[in-house]
């Protein structure tokens, strides 16, 4: 396509068809002119390894810090870095319909970390410190419709966590709003229905992470009849027995206490180069709150993998939960996928039949795999992460299930995404990503 064929414009109105949205992206990373440059931490300007904290942090003392995590678990004891920033952040979608039609104001974002430097992103998708503008920067748009309440219907709203294998219990208010009042349109921003964002999350990289995670709570159809083989009861019952027999212990440390890690050539990784390692950028974008900024970001040296299995039983599909156990849990654990694996992670002990798992996976035939596609993790902490995301039709091949997984519904998985903290992120993505193959 050589430009975009039909863009409505009027005082609060920018629709795109959905074959005209990565024409339309594309020509948004042009306007900012991003420059994304891997550097060293040593010449990362404003953050340093502060002597006193042992963490990693940012001048200002605010954003976020580096610090480091020593759990024991099982009789081991697992050494890494993760991100530790208390304050939560606002990850907001604002709908408003027009002809009747619901529609979802989304944001074309740069990132430093992206791989393709732009994806569509919430409405809202900053933290505290950047939607109080501590960076000085400017403000945070839209930001008032998700301030004041008053300013629409909220359609869903929870604190939902981030990556628990790479922050420390972080939270963020997972929030959609449908309005009436008139929005003004900036350049960076369009109107979309869900049935077009489903069909673009089978796309590579082209919904962010932040975009999925939010629209996975939202039900069009709350009456939903069905006869699944775990009551709601039995389910959350299954998963407090699961989190009362956990045995772990988390607690922060510094950077230096971290054994088999350290600071080479101006990276933090470990010792035997695997896992991940923190890394640098500097970063300039004409569309950001500031012009240009450096940073920290987590860089995973693999391809992640994320797996739903589903199974029908009673004639209803069931999808494969697991009782995930990561370091920055609130409780130990929250549900996640069948398979959430990342090759080389210290953590794949805790489930090892995730490895023949997703072997199973990535060999099923084309009829049964219902959704595979990779998608990026959130590019403002992570440099080039991405997860191969995969919805499998299976029948008997996993055998006996072990303790820690069970079967649960998509309408019971959606009731329970009504409640704060209980699916991980990765598993609320692919909830997402299940939505655009079924609708």
């Amino acid at each position: 396509m050589g430009r975009i064929q039909r863009i409505h414009k009027g005082p609060e109105v920018t629709f795109l068809k959905t074959s005209e949205v990565e024409y339309w992206l594309n020509q948004r990373r042009e306007s900012s002119n991003p420059s994304i440059t891997q550097i060293p931490l040593t010449q990362v300007s404003k953050w340093s390894w502060n002597k006193t904290s042992d963490y990693f942090s940012h001048e200002s003392g605010m954003f976020f810090k580096i610090c480091g995590t020593e759990t024991t678990i099982s009789g081991n004891t697992i050494y890494q870095p993760i991100i530790l920033q208390p304050e939560i952040g606002i990850l907001g979608i604002l709908a408003k319909k027009f002809d009747g039609v619901l529609h979802f104001l989304m944001q074309a974002k740069i990132e430093p970390g992206n791989v393709n430097a732009i994806q569509l992103s919430p409405t809202v998708q900053a933290t505290k410190s950047n939607y109080t503008q501590i960076h000085k920067g400017s403000k945070t748009k839209y930001i008032e419709f998700f301030q004041d309440r008053s300013k629409g219907i909220i359609l869903s709203d929870q604190l939902q966590s981030e990556q628990n294998s790479f922050f420390y219990m972080k939270k963020n208010r997972n929030i959609i709003l449908e309005t009436t009042q008139e929005v003004e349109i900036h350049p960076d921003f369009c109107w979309l229905t869900m049935a077009q964002l489903k069909k673009l999350m089978r796309i590579k990289n082209l919904v962010n992470m932040d975009s999925r995670t939010v629209l996975a709570s939202f039900r069009e159809n709350s009456e939903v009849k069905e006869n699944p083989i775990f009551s709601m009861t039995d389910l959350l019952s299954w998963f407090t027995e699961a989190k009362a027999r956990l045995e772990i212990q988390v607690k922060l440390v510094g950077l230096s206490s971290l054994k088999n890690w350290n600071m080479d050539s101006g990276d933090i990784s470990k010792s035997d180069h695997t896992y991940f390692s923190v890394t640098g950028v500097s970063f300039e974008a004409k569309s950001r709150e500031i012009a240009n900024w450096m940073q920290p970001l987590i860089k995973p040296n693999a391809q992640g993998l994320n797996v739903f299995f589903v199974k029908a039983f009673n004639g209803i599909p069931h999808f494969l939960v697991q009782a995930k156990v990561e370091p920055g849990c609130m409780d130990g654990m929250e549900l996640g996928p069948s398979v959430q694996f990342l090759p080389e992670s210290p953590w794949n002990f805790i489930t090892p039949e995730n490895s023949q798992w997703s072997n199973i996976a990535t060999s099923a035939s084309s009829p049964r795999i219902l959704f595979d596609t990779i998608q990026s993790e959130e590019g403002g902490r992570f440099y080039h992460y991405q997860n191969r995301n995969m919805i499998v039709q299976i029948q008997d091949e996993l055998g006996a299930i072990p303790a820690d997984y069970t079967w649960m519904t998509l309408n019971q998985m959606q009731t329970a995404l009504c409640f704060s903290n209980l699916f991980n992120l990765e598993a609320r993505s692919l909830i997402a990503c299940y939505e655009a193959v079924t609708k």
